[in-house]
């Protein structure tokens, strides 16, 4: 529901300093990284007072060029730290007057999702819970 609030978030991570960041667009070209939408139930929690947190899934999507040099584990390691370390609702992004942010968390460590002689793509699921 957040995605471009996200996305224009995510572009302050460290780990992704001089990548454009797409929002449910991963270009054909090498390099590129985007934010895709996945599609789930959007009530995480029901309250008997009536209140509601809702979760809104997400992927991170890498395509990088095959080299060997790149490496992944050290890209999701310091994207995971940088997730944990913005993880309260205080360094969250404002949501407007209607929602607010509860938290931001990876849920599915990066995988390989495709492989070329010329790409890698790399996958990380994130879960961001609002209220």
């Amino acid at each position: 529901m957040f995605l471009d609030i996200i996305t224009d978030f995510f572009k302050l991570c460290p780990a992704l300093s001089g990548k454009k960041l797409n929002q449910n667009f991963l270009a054909p070209s090498v390099s590129s990284c985007s934010l895709l939408a996945v599609s789930d139930n959007p009530v995480y929690k029901t309250y008997t007072d009536g209140g509601v947190i809702y979760q809104s899934f997400f992927r991170l999507v890498l395509r990088e060029p095959f080299d060997p040099r790149f490496n992944f584990s050290s890209f999701y390691s310091s994207f995971l730290s940088w997730v944990e370390s913005v993880n309260s609702p205080s360094s969250l992004p404002y949501l407007g007057e209607k929602y607010s942010p509860v938290s931001l968390s990876v849920v599915k460590s990066g995988e390989i999702t495709a492989s070329s002689s010329s790409f890698s793509e790399y996958e990380i699921l994130c879960r961001f819970l609002y209220s």
